[in-house]
């Protein structure tokens, strides 16, 4: 099934959700410790998929299909630039691609290119640059090219834990305004709009966690609406899909703090409500009326 199509499944999971396990997609691991969300902060470019703990258990295909690439790190006269370590890549009906990485030292067991989603693949482990023992998930459409928030097509897990949004900035020239404690006038006109935000999760030791949905609204009109579920590569750079045209570089301010880019601010009251949720659908809500002059 193509990733289009998965979209689609995905709206009329909303009505009727047990057809997600339909998709015929499961979790690479038994025990499911979610450690790093899609499109996180990573110092200079987006994390491309998931990260999973748990410690060294074993790693299944999310489904069925075959190997089509795997790579070890002790292989001779490796010329491989990457960080992933060990790993392996699947392809799966649709052209849907799968990829883990940093698996433990000669656990990798690819001695038939088809894949069994009851039979692993390897074990977890800790190879390339890792900070502990984890698994790196990412998932490819082939088609498009772009990559894809694993949550998408997994089977939902129960999470009750609300992102944090730890202050709301307007920010022109050198100044910053944080609508925080701020209770004088704002000047009108273009301000670029600055959210401190992260999903804490308590398996999370090393990253905060990106949530997965952003909306803006300035008067009860929707301004801003981002999401966390695609990447795309355009010209040696990647940006967040379905975004206002964000960047890493233009959306990361530091590991916590985001630009979602500028809005415009008209004489007068203005309310602004922000709404920052996870993938199970927890939110955070922040309100304020500023007065504009």
């Amino acid at each position: 099934m193509g990733v289009h199509r998965i979209i689609s499944a995905i709206i009329l999971i909303a009505v009727f959700p047990g057809l997600l396990f339909a998709l015929e997609y499961q979790w690479p691991v038994k025990k499911v410790l979610l450690t790093g969300t899609f499109a996180e902060d990573r110092g200079d470019h987006f994390h491309s998929g998931i990260d999973l703990g748990g410690g060294e258990q074993d790693i299944y295909p999310v489904s069925s299909g075959e190997v089509v690439y795997f790579f070890e790190e002790s292989t001779p006269a490796s010329v491989i630039p990457s960080g992933m370590g060990n790993f392996i890549v699947a392809e799966h009906a649709g052209g849907v691609r799968s990829l883990y990485a940093h698996l433990q030292e000669d656990s990798l067991d690819i001695r038939d290119s088809r894949l069994d989603p009851s039979v692993p693949l390897g074990i977890m482990g800790e190879s390339g640059s890792s900070l502990g023992v984890h698994l790196h998930l990412s998932i490819i459409d082939s088609d498009t090219d772009n990559i894809v928030n694993p949550l998408l097509i997994l089977p939902p897990q129960i999470d009750t834990t609300r992102p944090s949004i730890g202050g709301v900035f307007l920010a022109r020239g050198k100044g910053t305004v944080d609508l925080d404690t701020w209770n004088r006038p704002i000047l009108a006109g273009r301000w670029d709009l600055r959210l401190e935000l992260y999903d804490q999760s308590e398996h999370s030791y090393y990253w905060p966690m990106a949530p997965f949905r952003v909306t803006v609204y300035m008067n009860g009109s929707e301004t801003v609406y981002m999401t966390y579920e695609f990447i795309s590569y355009k010209e040696g750079t990647h940006y967040l899909v379905d975004t206002p045209g964000l960047s890493h570089e233009s959306m990361y301010i530091s590991e916590t703090r985001i630009s979602l880019g500028e809005i415009n601010l008209n004489p007068g009251e203005t309310r602004v409500e922000i709404v920052v949720a996870d993938y199970f659908g927890n939110e955070t809500i922040f309100q304020k009326a500023v007065t504009v002059k």
